[in-house]
């Protein structure tokens, strides 16, 4: 199945910018799809462990409805869904 992932994260200086569209296996989570994009060299390795851990951890959305992700990783995608990876641009 196909799945859309778009990233906009900043890692301390380095900025990632990126629209992809995926192939995963039938039944894969989103835990399961970080780690092919990182297996697929779209991003560093560790990317999403790193994004994940910061003090201001990214937003994730599915099909524009937010999730937490430290409860959600085992959540079941499908076909056509739209992953959107944000990290926090400037606090105040």
């Amino acid at each position: 199945m196909k799945v859309k992932v778009s990233i906009v994260a900043f890692l301390g200086v380095k900025a990632v910018n990126k629209v992809l569209d995926v192939e995963i296996s039938d039944g894969s989570t989103i835990l399961d799809l970080f780690n092919k994009i990182e297996k697929d060299g779209e991003v560093e390795k560790e990317f999403f462990k790193t994004m994940l851990s910061q003090r201001r951890p990214v937003t994730v959305l599915i099909n524009g409805e937010r999730i937490d992700i430290s409860k959600d990783k085992k959540r079941k995608l499908s076909n056509g869904d739209e992953i959107s990876v944000v990290s926090p641009i400037a606090g105040g």
